[in-house]
């Protein structure tokens, strides 16, 4: 306590011996523009934080998870191609699981879970998904209060799926893990398994180009043997401290810059902090990805609305960073510069076709040891949007 007094004392007389030296609302520091004389638009950019209470800590949990949940490279190095990723929770578990197993995560209490998708090759320009010569793996894990009833959802959850088809579904087993619940329809080249551990269970749904039992029994057994030493490694919150969980205990969220504060609540695609994996998941080029977020030592991804906040080790790293995401984004993008933006080191993409999809602009705004990515339809808003990313950073440091 000491040491900290003296330290704030000392920071007290630097500011009044040089105020351009030090961080107040809105004034620059050393070598840094004044963010004042940027044209923000409406943008809020003033030092902000967020009500930390989610009432149900339940999709916190889900968005901690990502952390547990290894992408599609790590399941089988061919899988290098990242398709999405994201929290799935009991009131939108249609994102990744079936309809009929909707009752089953409501008896057994599921607090959460976590996916990711990846494949052996891209989205065809004009498609929604690789198509039927690729192989898809989904890997989703569910959160429950305990192993016992981890163990017990995992049956029922086989049990439901099951008894969708019962006529065409068939069982198969993995002698590696006796204990996994496995199925899939002669003649159709999906998989589908379901395996508990400790408080979790191992949801994966796979397809391989072809009808083979063996092809993917041998990639469920490959994402079995990926995932479980993510989850021995991930410290769960205990299920009594789940609701104590914080929205935003880094300040995180409140660095992106979003519409409108208003009303926010924790969503899994609109208000939402990560782990890194939800870059390498996104990613068309899931091994230059990872290997950036590593080197940069990336350790959390805020994303509101459109836009998100990066964390990195240093300056240096987030540079590297935003070199490396601009590399790794090839289709449907091409170089564009700064666009006009008057923000400090703004990089920007556009893109190439007018039927493309995707916003028209996407940039990437530093900010020490934080990177931001921006996006927006017109240039107008795009300049705007960048210097308002780059006055709420400096403002919120």
């Amino acid at each position: 306590m000491v040491r900290s007094s003296l330290i704030r004392l000392v920071a007290a007389g630097a500011c009044a011996a040089a105020l351009t030296a030090c961080t107040q609302p809105g004034r620059p520091v050393a070598a840094e523009m004044d963010v004042r004389t940027l044209d923000v638009g409406t943008y809020a950019v003033d030092r902000h934080s967020y009500p930390q209470n989610a009432g149900d800590g339940g999709v916190l949990e889900a968005m901690r998870m990502s952390a547990a949940v290894v992408p599609s490279m790590a399941i089988n190095p061919q899988l290098d191609v990242g398709l999405e990723s994201g929290a799935d929770t009991e009131d939108d578990s249609g994102n990744y699981l079936a309809a009929a197993d909707k009752p089953v995560l409501d008896q057994y209490k599921l607090i959460g879970g976590f996916a990711t998708v990846g494949a052996d090759r891209g989205i065809p320009p004009g498609g929604t998904d690789p198509g039927p010569a690729a192989t898809i793996v989904r890997n989703l894990v569910l959160r429950f209060p305990d192993a016992n009833t981890a163990q017990r959802a995992s049956s029922a959850l086989e049990t439901a799926d099951f008894l969708v088809a019962p006529g065409q579904n068939t069982l198969l087993t993995l002698p590696r893990y006796p204990e996994a619940d496995i199925h899939y329809r002669p003649g159709v080249p999906t998989i589908g398994a379901f395996l508990p551990h400790n408080e979790f269970v191992l949801a994966p749904y796979i397809q391989a180009p072809v009808a083979d039992p063996a092809t993917l029994l041998g990639l469920v057994q490959q994402t079995f043997d990926a995932e479980i030493p993510a989850l021995d490694a991930f410290r769960s919150t205990p299920t009594d401290r789940i609701d104590s969980l914080r929205v935003d205990p880094d300040g995180l969220l409140a660095r992106v810059v979003v519409g409108s504060r208003d009303d926010r609540a924790p969503d899994p695609l609109d208000f939402a902090v990560y782990a890194p994996v939800v870059l390498v998941s996104e990613a068309e080029d899931e091994p230059a990805v990872q290997a950036a977020v590593i080197d940069a030592g990336v350790d959390a991804v805020a994303q509101a609305d459109d836009g998100r906040v990066i964390r990195a080790r240093d300056q240096a790293a987030a540079d590297r960073l935003i070199r490396a995401l601009i590399a790794a984004r090839t289709t449907g993008y091409g170089s564009a510069g700064a666009l006009g933006s008057r923000a400090p080191g703004v990089t920007c993409l556009q893109r190439t076709s007018r039927s493309g999809t995707g916003p028209a602009y996407r940039c990437y705004v530093p900010y020490r040891r934080y990177v931001a990515e921006v996006s927006a339809d017109d240039t107008t808003d795009i300049k705007q949007k960048t210097a308002a990313q780059y006055a709420l950073l400096a403002n919120s440091m």
